[in-house]
């Protein structure tokens, strides 16, 4: 018998009986069908029948000889409970009202009824009874089965609420680690998958948005291998858009590099990381997957002049100047003669973005304003296609 005054039957995950201390009672840690026996009666919660329990786990043998194997079960199980633990009464087996025995399954259930989705996740060790199973018993496959879908249900319910309320107060720490169990729960999940890319590459650094590539290609792999299909639309969209800012970005500051503090009026803030598949504007909130509002933080890119007292300014305006009168000559002077191959076909300009190398705030600005001032100016000259 467990030590204590109280016991625990842990469903999730794994199927133990532990006491008050957390030790497990190790005779019936070696027979998991006395322990899945009580998982029966705790679910139940109302007596059972003899029938019912001899169904559900002695069905294949004869009358007598299933009778005794239940009697042994219950003795067991007495055993480590108390000999008051489990009542017969007539035909009928239930638990002691008065038992002191917490189950998981049914903590969890309750949590999510009292809307403790924090609690209903922690409980959630994994499958209800996984990997018990009772050779030529369709009843208890099916009993388990209903079971495990329901408690998995509640889970990813309960992680669907946390993640949205987590996106909310952009706590993207713990609303990835809540998006990832989540994933793993519920693989075909679109939302859970663009909640955790939100979530990693939310601190807009360079390193952040390659580890949420690497996140979807984990994410495409899994769905290729073990349900041949690919991510869905709306994942793949934000996986596009986290492909741009990478683009875009600037290189991480490196460790012990001495970085020039930037004014108000230069810094760029990062966007907000997206909560939604489709973002659809709703009075200046975000929807998310879970359909919970979030409010639309993210700010509005703007392009500010650099200092103009210094020799990087004065040459950034010589840059800018010279892309400004590109377009001017080409337009006044033509271009240069063209190849026979080439003659009658309008030369093709590409404008690339650029990456600078340098912490100087008023060089930085280059890398985004520069290409859509070329691109701008060109776009007036016919004699080109842009």
């Amino acid at each position: 018998m467990l030590r204590g005054n109280r016991f625990r039957l842990l469903t999730l995950g794994r199927l133990t009986l532990v006491g008050e201390a957390g030790e497990e009672d190790a005779s019936l840690a070696r027979r998991r069908f006395k322990l899945a026996l009580l998982a029966v009666l705790a679910m139940a919660r109302r007596p059972l029948s003899r029938d019912v329990l001899l169904e559900m786990f002695w069905g294949e043998q004869d009358e007598a000889r299933a009778r005794h194997s239940l009697s042994n079960a219950l003795s067991s199980l007495r055993r480590a409970l108390g000999q008051r633990g489990i009542t017969t009464r007539d035909a009928d087996v239930a638990l002691a009202p008065d038992l002191p025995l917490d189950v998981d399954a049914l903590e969890l259930a309750e949590a999510v009824e009292n809307r403790d989705f924090a609690r209903a996740i922690e409980l959630y060790g994994g499958p209800f009874l996984e990997g018990m199973h009772v050779d030529d018993s369709p009843a208890f496959e099916q009993w388990s089965s209903r079971e495990r879908r329901r408690l998995e249900a509640l889970f990813v319910h309960a992680c669907t609420q946390q993640c949205a309320m987590l996106a909310r107060t952009r706590q993207w720490t713990e609303c990835g680690a809540v998006a990832a169990r989540w994933l793993d729960a519920e693989p075909l999940s679109g939302d859970a998958a663009i909640y955790l890319l939100n979530a990693t590459k939310a601190p807009g650094t360079r390193a952040a948005l390659a580890q949420a590539l690497d996140e979807y290609e984990r994410i495409r792999v899994r769905l290729a291998r073990d349900f041949e299909l690919a991510p869905e639309k709306s994942v793949n969209e934000l996986v596009e858009r986290i492909r741009e800012q990478l683009a875009a970005a600037a290189p991480d500051p490196v460790p012990g590099e001495r970085v020039t503090p930037r004014t108000s009026a230069d810094a760029a803030p990062q966007p907000a990381p997206e909560v939604t598949r489709s973002e659809p504007e709703t009075g200046g909130v975000l929807v998310s997957p879970a359909g919970a509002a979030v409010p639309s933080t993210a700010p509005t890119r703007t392009l500010s002049r650099p200092p103009s007292r210094t020799l990087r300014s004065a040459l950034a305006a010589a840059i800018v100047l010279g892309a400004l009168l590109l377009p001017v000559v080409l337009w006044r002077f033509g271009l240069p003669s063209l190849d026979s191959a080439t003659r009658g076909r309008k030369p093709v300009i590409a404008v690339l973005g650029m990456s600078l190398r340098t912490n100087d705030s008023s060089l930085t600005w280059l890398a985004e304003g520069l290409p859509q001032m070329i691109a701008g100016s060109l776009a007036h000259v016919t004699a080109v296609d842009v």
